[in-house]
């Protein structure tokens, strides 16, 4: 396992397309108040804490997110996403279970085993099919090394995160240059796409590509 990169939760919560408050039950739970119960987060951060106190994040946190994301956009319980986790770490006898390139290649056979010693049928009902199918697909946008885990995730058209570059922040693909980059040095110079490819030796496809994502994320 190589893979890094540094998200904090609100960068997380935005590229993987849920709530913050999510995003921090997910990896801080839920302390104690008014008399409730502790509630333990479904995923350990791979860093500490910075010295402020904020939550970093490592891109093995991030893709666990996705896939978590995808549960949760089913209806299917935290606790139930908590159950899958902790089999598939069993399973796969590994950390960051959601990374592993077993779970697009044979996840549906994976999940029916699990329900075997359950009492519940969640992975059995109809609406489950359609949570596949969108897991697979988005998993398919999600490259892998050579030991299974994931290492990259084209997370739109011509914008990929690899966590080897730039500690992991959304590039143009091609040109390994930040989509934030050209976004605003588009918007700053007349929204002249041709100019700004010219300034970072890229194409004007390649800086649409980034304004068009960083429009997508802001939104």
């Amino acid at each position: 396992m190589t893979a890094t990169g540094v998200y904090t939760l609100p960068e997380l919560s935005k590229l993987v397309g849920i709530k913050p408050d999510r995003g921090r039950r997910w990896f801080n739970g839920k302390g104690t108040k008014g008399g409730k119960r502790h509630v333990e987060p479904m995923f350990t951060p791979d860093y500490e804490r910075r010295k402020d106190g904020a939550t970093v994040l490592s891109f093995y946190n991030l893709i666990d997110a996705l896939v978590a994301s995808k549960f949760a956009q089913f209806g299917v319980p935290t606790k139930e996403i908590k159950r899958v986790y902790r089999f598939l770490s069993e399973v796969f006898n590994s950390k960051h279970a959601f990374c592993r390139k077993d779970l697009m290649t044979d996840g549906q056979s994976i999940f029916l085993r699990l329900e075997e010693n359950s009492q519940q049928n969640l992975f059995q009902l109809p609406e489950m099919q359609g949570l596949f199918r969108v897991m697979v697909d988005c998993l398919h946008k999600v490259d892998y090394d050579e030991n299974g885990f994931a290492n990259r995730w084209r997370i739109a058209e011509g914008i990929l995160i690899d966590p080897r570059y730039r500690f992991g922040q959304p590039m143009v693909e091609n040109a390994k240059i930040s989509a934030d980059v050209l976004a605003d040095a588009y918007f700053a110079n007349g929204r002249n796409e041709e100019l700004i490819a010219s300034w970072y030796q890229t194409s004007p496809q390649e800086v649409l590509n980034a304004v068009k994502f960083c429009r997508q994320l802001a939104a």
